[in-house]
């Protein structure tokens, strides 16, 4: 008698304790599976809590227990339920859920125990773009750095007409007197130039604007692509798992996860491919508004050189040569001196001694590095030599003339290293009366 009312009230105790904890339990599955037509048994919130107890224990098989408590719910709350002192028939009861069901003791996804949780959201995974930016214009234009259609300050700047130009008013300026005329017409070519630079520039403007909008484009569109990748991978693993006669993982699983895959698409997704292909109409737009103003500054700067400056050109070099002056320039040439090489160019009224000839070679050879030199030692040489012991001789060479092939070392590295003569107008290399022959 004695211990059969000690382990009443100890029996008591563990149902008003359990049952407190199923009651709650079964209050969150009649809200979850409220419209479920699998459960087994039927809870009202008055009922006995000594008959919910009861009927617990009557269930001996794990699957009706975890059936009973509610598929995730149940598993998710045995850690909670296995610290209380159960009744022995029970607990092992409870040790068996656990045991074919290892996830649920860090709080699983369920009886399921391949699912531990639901997949990354791909809206976190791949971040919308900060100012829904654009994919790249469809007809995919490896932009230059820094311009789409330009630039076109440089088109003035490196215009080669303007730079051959360039050499003759200094040289005009050594006639006497000097032709003024073309001269006004220089000042008329670089008052030109200065306006053609401003438009360039304001046309350069626009231009880094489309080009810094293009390259927005070129970075959000990896954004765009990979989320859209994760999307896709995504929906044809939900498709597997979760649809058909056999689904592999539960109800609540897959509402969860379709939930969140509709999220990011209707919200994230989707919205941010149609504000980026609104702004890409609106680049493209953009970029057929410059194109035609890139092309008017391009036909503007050629009637420029045309029409000016090659004139010019034309008419200085007559009134060069009716002066007598005479141009003269050796150069230093090769694969090993990117950008044209160096030069040295000297102008004289009348003709140029041969010893002028061979002080060019020198204030060129004074310009060469030591490796430089090194490829082209010899063809100085050999240059000079023929200055003096070939075109002087000869009576000098008029321009315009120059060497054919240029003189070269032996075996030079690079193999197209050389000196270059060139007598670009007038009379030179001449032996002069205080020259000795």
């Amino acid at each position: 008698m004695t211990s059969g009312k000690q382990s009443a009230p100890k029996y008591l105790n563990f149902s008003a304790t359990v049952v407190a904890g199923l009651l709650i339990l079964l209050s969150i599955r009649s809200v979850v599976f409220a419209d479920s037509q699998s459960s087994k048994l039927d809870f009202d919130q008055g009922a006995d809590p000594a008959q919910v107890l009861e009927t617990v224990r009557s269930r001996e098989d794990p699957k009706e227990i975890s059936e009973l408590l509610g598929k995730g719910q149940s598993l998710s709350l045995l850690p909670t339920l296995t610290s209380i002192d159960l009744p022995p028939e029970l607990e092992e009861i409870l040790k068996k859920i656990v045991a074919e069901n290892p996830d649920s003791q860090q709080g699983g996804a369920g009886i399921c125990s391949k699912v531990v949780r639901i997949p990354a959201d791909p809206c976190v995974l791949v971040p919308p773009s900060p100012h829904c930016q654009l994919p790249s214009p469809s007809s995919n234009k490896k932009f230059s750095k820094g311009s789409v259609l330009g630039p076109f300050v440089d088109i003035i700047l490196n215009s080669a007409v303007y730079a051959d130009a360039a050499q003759f008013p200094p040289l005009l300026r050594m006639i006497l007197p000097p032709p003024q005329q073309l001269l006004n017409d220089w000042d008329k070519i670089d008052a030109k130039r200065l306006e053609l630079l401003s438009d360039a520039q304001g046309l350069d403007v626009e231009d880094q604007e489309l080009y810094d909008d293009g390259v927005a484009l070129l970075q959000v569109k990896e954004t765009i692509k990979n989320r859209g990748k994760i999307l896709d991978e995504q929906m044809a693993a939900y498709n597997e798992g979760c649809l058909g006669d056999s689904p592999t993982y539960p109800d609540d699983y897959c509402d969860a996860w379709r939930e969140q895959y509709n999220t990011c698409v209707a919200n994230i997704h989707n919205p941010e491919v149609e504000c980026s292909n609104a702004k890409l109409a609106a680049w493209r737009r953009k970029y057929a508004e410059l194109q035609p103003k890139g092309d008017v500054f391009r036909a503007l700067a050629k009637k420029w050189e045309d029409e000016q400056i090659k004139p010019f050109i034309q008419e200085s070099g007559k009134a060069l040569d009716e002066a007598g002056i005479t141009t003269v320039r050796v150069q230093a040439q090769g694969d090993d001196m990117p950008g044209g090489g160096k030069s040295v160019v000297a102008s004289f009224v009348g003709p140029m001694c041969v010893e002028m000839g061979e002080q060019l070679l020198m204030d060129l050879k004074d310009k060469l590095t030591s490796r430089e030199l090194a490829q082209r030692d010899v063809a100085l040489m050999k240059a000079a030599n023929w200055m003096r012991n070939v075109a002087a001789p000869a009576g000098g060479i008029h321009g315009p003339w120059a060497y054919s092939g240029g003189f070269h070392n032996p075996d030079p590295e690079p193999k197209n290293a050389r000196i270059d003569v060139e007598v670009k107008r007038g009379h030179a290399f001449l032996y002069c009366p205080a020259t000795k022959k």
